[in-house]
């Protein structure tokens, strides 16, 4: 998760220099069925988000280069410092959501894997359940954190979808322990996806 994390700093970085570049264009909500009221993520999804969350990050100035990337947090923030001593906010709860174009649906099955794979390197990863939604199978998994990670567990959701990565990750407090399972279904359930014409 922290070599995840670490490669989005580096995009949200990058996006941060190009913002003035050009505008990312606006879905055509009539034509995909969208409601207007969904938050966007460039034109690739569009997500009914749980109650309580708010949209924290929304990168989607990379979509020329196939990586759309947005996260919602949950509950009052807390200052803190992260590993490498830098402040940071803790939230009760945040939801991530990075989708990759990837060359091939092969090689998105590889990035996929390599995702899990980089996951069970940060967590204690349960074994895969399938589940579908909105016509997509994803393999979900709970995450446990270990004791010097600021959050106590996790939910994640991977799929692949032709030649595009998907990744659902929520990761919580002790506080939020209850509502994880809940709010991944409200997720994902909510999660609509537009990946043919991306």
């Amino acid at each position: 998760m922290r070599k995840i994390l670490l490669v989005l700093a580096v995009f949200a970085f990058i996006a941060a220099l190009l913002t003035g570049c050009a505008e990312p264009p606006e879905p055509d909500y009539e034509a995909l069925g969208w409601d207007e009221s969904w938050q966007t993520v460039g034109t690739v999804a569009a997500v009914e988000v749980p109650e309580g969350f708010t949209a924290a990050e929304n990168l989607d100035i990379m979509s020329g280069e196939g990586l759309w990337y947005a996260a919602w947090t949950y509950g009052e923030g807390e200052n803190i410092k992260n590993d490498a001593g830098e402040d940071a906010v803790l939230f009760e709860a945040q939801v991530y959501l990075l989708i990759e174009r990837c060359a091939s649906p092969a090689k998105a099955q590889a990035e996929t894997k390599l995702w899990a794979e980089r996951q069970s390197e940060s967590y204690a990863c349960s074994e895969p359940e399938k589940a579908a939604y909105g016509g997509v199978e994803y393999a979900v998994r709970t995450l446990t954190a270990p004791e010097d990670n600021p959050f106590d567990g996790g939910v994640s959701a991977s799929a692949t979808v032709g030649s595009y990565a998907v990744s659902v990750e929520l990761m919580y407090q002790e506080s939020f322990t209850g509502a994880a399972t809940q709010t991944m279904d409200e997720f994902l359930s909510g999660l609509h996806l537009n990946l043919e014409e991306a």
